[in-house]
């Protein structure tokens, strides 16, 4: 922006800019899934609200001190390029490696590109997020640190995504670094974004426990796992906050919370996280957008001002007539249950095979691999009903359940992707498990089948093989009809 503008004439652009069509103000076609601009233009972090309505209840003052994190507490995005080393991480608390959330195990992770740049938040969660540009993952690491007497790098937990994805979880892969499952770097207000009049994505947010509600609200997949003991607000992980039509963002004091509170008029914020008696906005580690002090380290009150009025205004979106995306077309959310159900995490069985041969799911390329082998290998999983009845019923998933169950007298196409001569298959049992209602056998790669979900379906049993032959890798996807 040309500083040199006069107020009339920046207040007359940016009328213009706010009343432009949808298409106009999104972000230009292509511009999303990058390194400056992450996840899919239908991503919910880039798409808009048509016409919210909002609800009445307002995010309690008393533990909720207006913020913006972008030190200790925050995370920022390293670019990784084909020219940087490969890294391996090893495991902080476990001898065995990271916690890596997709496979339900502990191993050393290997990124294949690691810049030399990379620096951790310093506080207790340590967030650092990698992507690599060569591969289009984002490595997301909780706890990640250097140990200076091992030299070697350590992290306590592991997920990777894709910077083209939606930035959220699913019911395959629900976990994530934030509580909300989604990676650390979502919404934040990123460094290159300063002086932007909106910034082009909803923010995140993180509150104390006493504005949040137990149960995750889509698209949030998850929440702390401690929250039924210690929610006590209104707001699930993953309500979209938004400003009212007639909030006046110009009476605010200073220019970048002008920008967050138009922001938050068309994009809004997302509740992904708990803070501690903290209402926190989340900035880039190194970023300028907090101006809680000028440029002589002398405390602006009015910072916190601007900040406790947009905390006091934000309402939650209750309803939207519909959504654009960030190249302002008209689009439907997939909700959960039309995504892809089945994840191939966990855990495995052999059943036949070398005792030397080591299988199993791997989380970047989404499928169950195979070695080289002169010998078939066979394996099988059990996932049992979600029963929604335990104190914690959205991490039943890590304990060999659907995060979301198959319908009942649903039409279901069964979809196998991988390489090589691996296939896979599965059943539906009762509650015996012994009685078969219905079943899938050995699909290849680009095979499909479909299948109407028993009302009887209690569990359901997985299987993957290969014959004697070069590496293979096969996943199954269930996804509605």
């Amino acid at each position: 922006m040309n500083l040199t503008v006069s107020r009339r004439e920046f207040l007359v652009t940016l009328t213009a800019l706010l009343t432009m069509p949808p298409r106009l103000l999104a972000s230009p076609a292509g511009s999303t899934g990058t390194f400056e601009h992450p996840f899919s233009p239908q991503s919910l972090w880039n798409a808009r609200p048509v016409d919210p309505v909002l609800g009445k209840t307002a995010i309690p003052r008393r533990d909720n001190v207006a913020w913006l994190e972008q030190d200790k507490y925050a995370a920022k995005l390293f670019r990784a390029t084909a020219s940087d080393g490969p890294m391996t991480v090893q495991g902080r608390d476990a001898v065995e490696g990271i916690w890596v959330a997709d496979e339900l195990r502990n191993r050393p992770v290997i990124v294949p590109h690691f810049p030399e740049n990379v620096v951790p938040a310093t506080g207790l969660d340590g967030h650092c997020e990698i992507l690599d540009e060569s591969t289009g993952f984002i490595h997301s690491f909780y706890q990640l640190s250097f140990d200076t007497a091992e030299k070697v790098w350590k992290a306590g937990k592991y997920t990777a995504s894709s910077v083209s994805g939606t930035g959220w979880g699913s019911p395959a892969r629900p976990d994530g670094p934030r509580a909300s499952g989604t990676p650390s770097t979502s919404g934040i207000l990123r460094a290159h974004e300063i002086g932007s009049a909106i910034v082009p994505h909803a923010l995140a947010v993180a509150a104390h426990t006493n504005a949040l509600k137990s149960g995750p609200l889509y698209p949030s997949t998850l929440q702390d796992s401690t929250g039924t003991e210690e929610y006590s607000g209104s707001f699930p992980m993953g309500t979209l906050f938004m400003l009212p039509p007639d909030f006046d963002f110009e009476t605010l004091n200073l220019p970048n919370a002008r920008a967050i509170a138009r922001t938050l008029k068309v994009y809004g914020a997302r509740l992904t996280d708990t803070a501690f008696r903290t209402f926190s906005f989340a900035g880039e580690i190194g970023g300028q957008w907090s101006q809680a002090v000028d440029g002589n380290s002398v405390w602006r009150s009015s910072w916190a001002d601007d900040l406790d009025r947009i905390r006091d205004h934000l309402r939650p979106v209750i309803s939207t007539s519909s959504w654009l995306d960030s190249e302002g077309l008209t689009f439907t959310p997939p909700p959960w249950e039309r995504m892809n159900l089945l994840s191939m995490r966990g855990p495995w069985t052999k059943q036949e095979g070398p005792e030397e041969s080591v299988s199993g799911f791997e989380t970047t390329s989404n499928l169950f691999l195979f070695p080289e082998t002169q010998s078939p290998i066979a394996y099988n999983q059990t996932i049992h009903r979600r029963d929604n009845a335990g104190r914690d019923p959205w991490f039943q998933w890590t304990q060999g359940c659907w995060y979301t169950n198959p319908e009942p007298g649903r039409q279901y196409r069964v979809k196998a992707a991988g390489f090589g001569q691996a296939t896979a298959g599965l059943d539906v049992r009762a509650r015996d498990e012994t009685t078969m209602l219905t079943s899938v056998w050995d699909l290849k790669a680009g095979e499909t089948a479909e299948i109407t979900w028993p009302a009887r379906a209690s569990v359901t049993k997985i299987f993957v093989r290969t014959p004697p032959g070069p590496p293979s890798g096969i996943r199954l996807e269930l996804q509605a009809v």
